[in-house]
């Protein structure tokens, strides 16, 4: 049975917990158990097809390292704020979440510049119009041409 790679999987970089309301729990597991919580590598799940020869590219290789570099980033976001977290305070815990999400949606404008990568904008300035002539009596009379043309339109 042929096995086909959509890619679909690539293209979330995030596995956060749903709550049984299907929304996404970004919990901080520093602060409850700091020695558990370091044991997780972070490696995002679809990395292993990646030990597969026929699904293995290199623009694949760069997605992953990506996405784990962006995991990484926010696991260090949240050892800092599981570091200097004062229980009970309304205001850090805004702040905190508001730091999260800025970096959530910073991973995600990044990952959308990078599935743009090959997309290349052109300068759409008009060009010198060229002309061929057969000489130097053709290129006076073009010269002439051209300026009554200019003085015409001004």
């Amino acid at each position: 049975m042929p096995v086909i790679d959509h890619g679909l999987d690539e293209l979330k970089v995030w596995a956060f917990n749903l709550t049984g309301y299907n929304q996404e729990v970004i919990k901080n597991n520093y602060s409850l158990n700091m020695w558990n919580a370091t044991k997780s590598n972070h490696v995002p799940h679809w990395g292993q097809k990646l030990f597969t020869p026929a699904f293995f590219r290199e623009e694949k290789m760069e997605a992953f390292q990506r996405q784990w570099d962006a995991r990484l980033g926010l696991e260090v976001i949240k050892i800092r704020q599981a570091m200097t977290n004062r229980v009970g305070d309304v205001n850090q815990r805004k702040k905190q979440k508001e730091e999260i999400e800025q970096y959530i949606q910073k991973v995600y404008q990044d990952e959308k510049e990078a599935s743009l990568s090959d997309v290349f904008v052109t300068d759409h300035t008009p060009k010198q119009a060229r002309f061929t002539t057969t000489g130097l009596k053709d290129d006076e009379q073009f010269f002439k041409y051209k300026q009554a043309l200019e003085e015409y339109n001004n």
